[in-house]
């Protein structure tokens, strides 16, 4: 498999710069994992990097990522935000780009 076009941990942590206290290793099995996910997706070379980039930033979980904690008498729940700019992006790229496993017909007259 090549991986001339997986991401690195510096570009990760350039679009998630909230990850100051995450380390490399965690980020490197997110971009390998993401990376496996991208190679069955068939995107094209100059999107995979990409892709895998926004892919393995969406993976990463912090604790501070919960938006509040909610307490009634001793029943305790923790909501999350829901929102996850980095995953909207990569579905973005595979919407446009990629095989998103659909079957894609085109017409031609």
């Amino acid at each position: 498999m090549d991986d001339s076009n997986k991401s690195s941990s510096e570009k990760v942590r350039l679009v998630r710069s909230d990850l100051t206290k995450v380390g490399d290793e965690a980020i490197e099995l997110a971009i390998d994992d993401a990376w496996a996910v991208v190679q069955r997706q068939n995107f094209p070379k100059d999107i995979q990097e990409q892709a895998c980039r926004y892919l393995a930033a969406s993976m990463i979980s912090r604790e501070d990522d919960r938006v509040s904690l909610k307490q009634v008498g001793d029943l305790k729940k923790q909501y999350f935000k829901g929102v996850n700019p980095w995953y909207d992006r990569y579905l973005d790229l595979l919407k446009r780009f990629g095989d998103g496993g659909s079957l894609r017909l085109v017409v031609i007259e």
